[in-house]
């Protein structure tokens, strides 16, 4: 079994995103799970967090993503 994956999800057309998929960063196997690395801007807030397996992390980045693109949204609209 590998140490370290590509973790990319496959954003909702919603969000603003080509269908392709998007790489959202590595994790990387320790004693307790997998360590996360954010690939952009977007994944940050789950840089370093410890996940229990790679879809874990992929499941993750997926709703930080959605998020990230709702708070955005939000916040150009608000006056």
């Amino acid at each position: 079994m590998s140490d370290n994956y590509i973790v990319e999800i496959e954003p909702p057309a919603a969000a603003g995103f080509a269908r392709d998929k998007v790489q959202a960063g590595i994790v990387v196997r320790e004693h307790a799970g997998f360590r996360f690395f954010a690939a952009s801007h977007a994944f940050f807030d789950l840089e370093q967090r410890l996940f229990k397996s790679p879809q874990a992390a992929a499941e993750a980045a997926l709703r930080q993503l959605s998020f990230s693109q709702l708070n955005s949204h939000h916040q150009g609209t608000a006056s």
